[in-house]
């Protein structure tokens, strides 16, 4: 790995709720993964998320080469932005909001509206799972922040259910496409719902998928705003 310091977080506005201060770490079976949470229960379901995760993502040759530490916390602040999750590459630390503080603003977010927020909990740790293992995976080399978001909302959606995965989606169908067309970092930033719809329309169309993902870590695709 590299000196990076770099952070990959998923950004809205929260009203962060109070969640007991005292917490404990535990190991996840099949080691390299370590979950520090309030309650026993919570830290088994992200270890059991994760796990499952990293096994799915190694299908794309996303592979986990140093160890990861969760911490489940009553807020994440990235950069002066509450987020509801984020990866430091610098520390192989992933930070996700508590469920209970997510649950109330899942509500009243547009980004995730019709989803519970346990699935949308879940889905939170696979996304910052992608970043941690693609960063591991890519090591010295670097891809731009919209090849990494693109990874991390294909998995991310990739683990939703069905039926959420098509609330989710309907959302923003009439903005997002199956090209690369919406795929660069400004739509990411403005409109990550239909970035995060795009990818995953992208990522389903035939001769894409974990292909598609090589191509961005050996950089042969590379995904950025189109030529003036």
């Amino acid at each position: 790995m590299s000196a990076k310091a770099v952070t990959f977080g998923i950004a809205i506005a929260l009203s962060l709720a109070a969640v007991a201060g005292w917490a404990e770490t535990d190991a996840c079976d099949g080691g390299g993964l370590a979950v520090t949470a309030p309650e026993t229960a919570l830290a088994e379901r992200v270890c059991s998320v994760a796990v499952a995760a990293r096994e799915r993502m190694a299908a794309c040759d996303l592979r986990q080469s140093q160890p990861i530490s969760i911490i489940i916390q009553k807020g994440v602040v990235v950069d002066a932005f509450e987020c509801l999750g984020a990866f430091h590459c610098d520390t192989n630390e992933i930070e996700l909001i508590h469920p209970q503080a997510l649950a109330e603003n899942v509500p009243a977010s547009r980004t995730y509206a019709g989803l519970s927020p346990m699935a949308v909990f879940d889905s939170l740790v696979v996304h910052e799972m992608a970043h941690a293992l693609l960063e591991q995976t890519l090591g010295e080399r670097e891809v731009g922040v919209a090849a990494h978001e693109y990874v991390a909302y294909a998995m991310q959606l990739s683990s939703l259910s069905p039926e959420d995965r098509a609330i989710f989606t309907a959302q923003y169908s009439a903005q997002a496409s199956g090209t690369s067309d919406g795929l660069n970092a400004i739509v990411m930033m403005f409109a990550p719902g239909a970035f995060a719809t795009s990818a995953w329309m992208h990522f389903t169309e035939p001769g894409n998928g974990c292909a598609f993902v090589e191509d961005l870590i050996e950089g042969r695709a590379i995904l950025d705003l189109p030529p003036l």
